[in-house]
């Protein structure tokens, strides 16, 4: 309890001055390098110390995940000051992935954090369960060449799908890659190499391919500050460059988050309009890419198995490409430092197609319903959603991400 006291205490920001920095303190740093700390932050020599940006400093500083305590203030002496209580730089933590097609999984992760006091990680973790994941992962966050990022995954994954139709063994290596480009703007290149056994169930075949995949991921936001309008825009595309099965399979996907808060000066709750596009430029796709869109990242209210939903709706939830929008009521119930708790009322719309170029209406489908989101810093998001789609039926989606960084 202890610790937990201190953590909100001392991520509460003091009393800030207007005059110009003449020089930035960094004290409690005994492994992590002042250079890294200053290269996290938006504050230099010179500035005049900006509310705001010191708030996002303090935040910046806390999410690398190598503090437990996090105090930025400026005396009247015009001195930045930041104090700071390191982690421990080896850790076990636990795992838990839960999604609507694959299941649950439970398992850990032991970090090694701060490689030579740079914020460079390395980790090895392991989740079983209704699906398995063997992965080792390196993240660098800032090169000293490019100021660039770069993560490497290697993993194995086995996985069922929801019908019943077939069992993946998957190998890959992926790297990712971050160009340096300004705070509000983001882009990432990477590389993946797959291969998957793929066994179909129904008539005891065995396909064995690989893949190289090279893919983009573009992202910008126009605001820093959450508790202002913002407006975040993702586009991936992907790329397969050889499979012996399927040839020319290109995907682009666009995300489109646009948050609108009730006031300006303070957290008294948001509306997300959330808008998704996903398309498969060829007809002929792997089936494990196939779009389950009654799951609890499209439209929520529906089983992830087409066959188990209204009969009406059962032909329309499966498919190679995806059209959908999101309009969500997002108002906090408690909001401290180390929890946050928010109430959410939503309405989703969407509809898909095999073919991109013939989107159509009658395959519409919709839902509406509630749920609770728990945040807990540095630990895990959780969100549990009631749906309720025009059949009559409900469903209950968990969304779980723990923080593993």
């Amino acid at each position: 309890m202890q610790k937990y006291i201190s953590i909100i205490i001392c991520c509460t920001l003091c009393v800030l001055v207007s005059s110009p920095i003449k020089d930035i303190i960094i004290i409690g740093n005994e492994i992590t390098t002042d250079e890294f700390i200053l290269d996290t932050i938006h504050h230099t020599i010179g500035d005049t110390v900006n509310t705001n940006l010191a708030n996002q400093d303090m935040l910046n500083l806390y999410e690398t995940g190598l503090f437990d305590d996090v105090t930025i203030y400026s005396p009247a002496d015009s001195l930045y000051s930041i104090l700071l209580s390191e982690k421990k730089y080896t850790a076990f933590k636990p795992l838990i992935d839960k999604n609507d097609i694959l299941g649950i999984s439970f398992g850990g992760a032991l970090l090694f954090d701060n490689i030579r006091g740079k914020n460079k990680k390395f980790e090895l973790s392991m989740l079983l369960g209704e699906h398995s994941l063997y992965n080792l992962t390196y993240l660098n966050p800032r090169l000293e060449q490019t100021q660039d990022t770069l993560k490497i995954d290697v993993y194995n994954k086995q996985f069922e799908n929801i019908e019943n139709e077939y069992i993946i063994d998957r190998i890959a290596l992926r790297s990712t890659f971050g160009l340096p480009t300004k705070i509000t703007h983001s882009i990432q290149l990477g590389l993946a190499y797959e291969y998957n056994q793929l066994n179909i169930l129904m008539n005891d075949y065995i396909e064995n391919n690989h893949s190289l995949t090279i893919n983009m991921l573009y992202e910008k936001k126009s605001s820093l500050n959450t508790l202002y309008n913002s407006n975040i825009f993702r586009l991936y595309y992907s790329a397969i460059l050889f499979d012996k099965y399927y040839q020319n399979n290109n995907v682009i996907q666009m995300i489109n988050k646009h948050y609108i808060p009730f006031l300006t000066t303070s957290a008294q709750g948001r509306l997300l309009i959330k808008n998704q596009v996903k398309i498969n430029l060829s007809q002929i796709i792997p089936i494990y890419n196939k779009i389950y869109i009654g799951t609890e990242n499209y439209v929520r209210g529906y089983k992830a198995n087409p066959i188990e939903n209204h009969i009406i709706v059962q032909n329309k939830l499966k498919w190679n490409n995806i059209i959908t929008s999101t309009i969500q009521l997002e108002t906090p119930l408690t909001k401290k430092s180390l929890l946050n708790v928010d109430f959410l009322l939503f309405l989703d719309f969407g509809f898909g197609t095999n073919n991109y170029k013939h989107f159509k209406l009658k395959n519409k489908i919709r839902s509406h319903g509630m749920g609770i989101r728990f945040d807990i810093i540095k630990f895990i998001n959780l969100d549990l959603y009631l749906g309720i789609n025009p059949y009559g039926e409900e469903e209950f989606h968990v969304i779980i991400n723990t923080k593993k960084f």
